[in-house]
Parts: C-alpha cells; structure tokens; sequence
C-alpha cells in the first residue's frame, strides 16, 4: 500500500507481482482492505480531533503492538479525500466478494482492483 498511497502505480504492481508468489490474493486483498480502513479511521480523526487523532484512535481502536499502522495512516490520509477513501473501500469490497462468489481468476481480479484504486486515487 505505501507505493500505492504515495502515487507509485509502476512501484505498486511490482510488489503486487512479487506478493502474489508468496501469498494467496484472497490473503493480499485482506491486508489491502485492513490498511485503508486505517487510513479512512485516520482521516475520521484527523477531521474531527485534528492533532487529538492519534489519541482519539488508539482510545477508540485497539492498535497495541502496531502502533506503526497507526502512524503510516495518520501520515497517509492527508494524500486523500474522503470521497476517495469511501469509493476505495467499496472497490475492495467489491473485490472480496467477487473473489469468494465467482470462478474470476483471482490473481487477475487482485491486479483489476488495484488498477481500480489508482485511478479512484487518482481522481480524488
């Protein structure tokens, strides 16, 4: 995702490509979905506690022992409206439920979807 958040389209598939040779998309896609709910807590937050965000999530969320998720967030968020978080969220969704109801290659659909979120990144 750091690729991914920062712009890195080129950056994103390769280490996509690299993933999916060691991990199962249904695992990739998991890991994805995790980190933009982070980031969507994290923009929650920072519109609403400005600098109390980080308190506010880890009283909210348990984040112990990954406090960096919590950090890398709060650091993401600002790249992004929350129009394009909500719109990602429901691309993953999307994803997640294709992969478990259809005979879609699986590899394929991951690589679609992040296809999907660099363009909804995109237009903000």
């Amino acid at each position: 995702t750091d690729s991914l958040f920062r712009g890195n389209f080129k950056g994103a598939m390769e280490h996509l490509r690299v993933l999916q040779t060691q991990e199962e998309p249904v695992y990739i896609l998991a890991v994805l979905s995790l980190n933009y709910v982070d980031l969507y807590r994290a923009l929650l937050a920072r519109q609403q506690r400005g600098g109390g965000a980080e308190e506010a999530l880890t009283k909210s969320f348990d984040y112990g022992g990954k406090a960096f998720r919590l950090r890398n967030a709060l650091r993401d968020c600002q790249r992004f409206t929350l129009r394009s978080v909500k719109r990602s969220l429901n691309i993953l969704k999307e994803a997640d439920q294709r992969m478990k109801s259809t005979g879609i290659d699986n590899s394929l659909l991951l690589q679609e979807t992040l296809v999907k979120l660099f363009v909804c990144r995109e237009k903000g």
